[in-house]
């Protein structure tokens, strides 16, 4: 088959499309993994055959046919042996024999690290799977990458979602591979030993634990420790809720996790100082063995997380692309990066930094050059500062559909915010790389950290301006993927209508605009017919009921730990196009804007009565009739206080402590009920 230029944009398209298949196929999961590779030898010999024919342009779409076949089935092969199916119980209970292969990261109560199980009560597990398990703060705190860890408790599986647009967890842990999930009490594990699956990867991290050691000890402390070791090293466990709200409200926030701008940055500082090495072919090759060392040895100490691993590959492709000279091609070399990061994992398909990273880039690629040239200016520093601001909206132009998608919000302020970080993260990371070098010697190391610590105070302080200016963020905003795919649409089409002046582009520019603006009446009208009750699944001995009427609701609860329910609730919230109103569970009042009342532990809303009793009941002559009853353990279950289920059209079950008694007892009854903590949200619509 005749490919023309950038082949492998094709070829990673048809592979992405082949994960994707395979990822939502549950048939396709099904079959083994080397059905998939027989088929894949066969289409590759196939190919090979026709090929070598002599070309006919009738043969051509059969060669086309084979090779998209041929990436797909061999998408198909690689998804099925990274991600093997494993036949496991629910629950598994016994003595858990493990390593430590994931890097050990803090929480506020716990040590958590995944461990790659190998044995189970002294058998051998044929095929050994992972399983994150939380250790006890005081005690997991000695556990390190490659241990070998003993340890009794009981493994679950992750529990899937239970709410209307909750983060899937489940999913999100089962393409990092892991199964299970455990909680290790203080003193119920034993280390016996080290053996590390990577040695370099052992070295690395614990030369990154030195360093961040001198860190702290040249002078670096709080805030500033925190965020020098996020950008440094790569270590954000000690990033606090306040520092990562004022970068994400600024726009900032990827200059908090090591990625695509921080090896870059070591790129430029690299080729800055390997500059005099461009004299022949030899220097060059010596060139660009030393600069992928470093790049690598970068990427390792940083811990090799999926984001430095996709910016090290990035920057590697267009390294080698550049230093041998070759005739190379942006998006090309970009695709190649793709088709390789896939195929060590087709998990990165799915992760947002890795969208994020590869839009961003494209972004770039696609937008810098002409954003850069509506203006021409003499003045060099005014020169620099409109190229920092081409590079941060061609960036955004990349990304903020994605953005948008998964955390709902837009910051305002990015053109400013990104004028302050990136001459400070260049400083930072150079200031940074200076002291990896030199944090063995005395004094030298202290003034360095001294500048890196002065420079991060700065950078805090001008993020958290901007962070607080009037209208910093728009939020709350709902972009599913079907407008996700369509402003992408625009965008194309608008940059092809203005820079390549294609007539046709004007067509599609309408009928995007048209599409979005029809999904946006549509969204609107659904919003106003909203007429429903909403019972969350908001964990144990928690309570969460929204009442909803058009684009106004009341939130009930007595959840104090406001990110705990906004966790279970707030993707389902903006997606009804609902501000937060929360109340607290034990207030009354009443709204007729809302059409709801609530009286001690009654609620009537749109003709429907709740009852949500916080107190013993016991058994009166002249029950009330009402439609759902909530028991919850704020209810102290008596049998003679469940008379009052007789007059309850359907009950209500939300994690109580006496679950199996009141079901007997309901069944026998046959009293309809619905068990929130076990199944999930219910949802009650009114106009049904």
């Amino acid at each position: 088959m005749h490919w023309s230029a950038r082949p492998f944009v094709r070829i990673v398209l048809i592979y992405i499309t082949g994960i994707y298949l395979y990822s939502g196929t549950v048939f396709l999961k099904e079959i083994p993994g080397y059905i998939f590779l027989f088929t894949f030898f066969l289409l590759l010999i196939a190919s090979i055959f026709i090929t070598n024919l002599k070309t006919d342009i009738k043969y051509n779409p059969l060669k086309g046919l084979l090779f998209a076949s041929l990436i797909l089935s061999f998408a198909f092969m690689v998804s099925a042996f990274r991600f093997p199916s494993f036949d496991l119980p629910e629950e598994i209970r016994g003595t858990l024999y493990g390593n430590v292969t994931g890097i050990p990261a803090e929480t506020e109560n716990n040590i958590k690290a995944v461990v790659n199980i190998e044995k189970i009560n002294d058998s051998i597990l044929d095929q050994p799977f992972k399983a994150l398990v939380y250790f006890d703060k005081e005690n997991g705190k000695r556990v390190n990458y490659g241990d070998i860890v003993i340890f009794n408790t009981l493994l679950k599986t992750p529990e899937p979602p239970k709410n209307p647009g909750e983060f899937n967890y489940k999913r999100f842990l089962n393409l990092k591979g892991v199964e299970k999930i455990a909680f290790v009490k203080k003193n119920r594990f034993i280390i016996p030993g080290n053996n590390p699956a990577n040695p370099i990867k052992y070295f690395a991290i614990k030369l990154r634990n030195k360093l961040l050691l001198s860190l702290k000890v040249n002078g670096i402390t709080g805030k500033e420790f925190s965020v020098a070791a996020a950008m440094i090293l790569g270590y954000d466990d000690l990033m606090d809720d306040e520092i990562r709200q004022n970068y994400q409200t600024a726009g900032a926030m990827h200059i908090l996790c090591v990625s695509g701008l921080h090896v870059g940055i070591v790129y430029l500082v690299l080729n800055f100082l390997l500059g005099f090495l461009n004299k022949n072919k030899k220097q060059k090759i010596i060139k660009t063995i030393l600069m992928l060392s470093a790049v690598w040895f970068y990427a390792f100490l940083t811990g090799l997380s999926p984001s430095v691993l996709r910016a090290s590959v990035m920057v590697s492709f267009f390294i080698i692309g550049n230093e041998i000279n070759r005739d190379k091609d942006s998006y090309n070399t970009l695709a190649m990066s793709a088709f390789f990061l896939l195929v060590l994992n087709p998990a990165f398909l799915f992760n947002t930094g890795f969208q994020l990273s590869y839009a961003a880039v494209l972004g770039i690629i696609t937008f810098y050059k002409p954003f850069y040239n509506i203006f021409w200016i003499r003045n060099k520093f005014v020169d620099k500062i409109w190229s920092v601001i081409s590079v941060s909206l061609a960036a955004q132009l990349g990304t903020f559909p994605l953005a948008i998608h998964y955390f709902n919000i837009f910051p305002t302020y990015f053109i400013i915010t990104n004028l302050i970080v990136f001459p400070f993260s260049f400083l930072i990371i150079s200031g940074g790389l200076l002291f990896i070098v030199v944090s063995w010697v005395p004094y030298i190391s202290h003034i360095v950290a001294t500048l890196i610590s002065g420079m991060i105070y700065l950078m805090n302080f001008l993020v958290e301006s901007v962070s607080k200016l009037p209208g910093s963020t728009v939020k709350d905003l709902y972009f599913p993927w079907s407008k996700v795919f369509i402003v992408y649409a625009l965008i194309i089409s608008l940059f092809l209508l203005i820079s390549k002046k294609q007539k046709y582009s004007v067509f599609a520019v309408l009928f995007s605009v048209l599409t979005l603006i029809s999904l946006q009446i549509i969204h609107k009208i659904n919003v106003l017919k909203q007429n429903k009750i909403l019972i969350y699944s908001a964990g144990k001995n928690n309570i969460a009921i929204d009442f909803i009427a058009g684009n106004k609701h009341v939130l009930l609860t007595d959840v104090k730990n406001l990110h705990q329910l906004e966790y279970h609730t707030e993707k389902n919230r903006i997606k009804s196009g609902l501000k937060k109103n929360y109340l607290p569970f034990d207030t009354s009042f009443y709204d007729k804007n809302y059409g709801i009342a609530k009286i001690s532990d009654f609620v009537v809303f749109n003709g429907i009565t709740l009852v949500l009793p916080g107190k013993k009941y016991f058994a009166t002559d002249d029950q009330p009739n009402i439609d759902y009853l909530l028991i919850t353990n704020k209810f102290k279950i008596q049998p003679d206080s469940l008379n009052i289920l007789f007059n309850a059209k359907k009950v209500v079950l939300n994690d109580i402590s006496s679950r199996n008694f009141v079901i007997n007892f309901l069944n026998k009854k046959s009293i309809p009920f619905y068990d929130v903590f076990e199944n999930g949200c219910l949802e009650i619509n009114l106009n049904e």
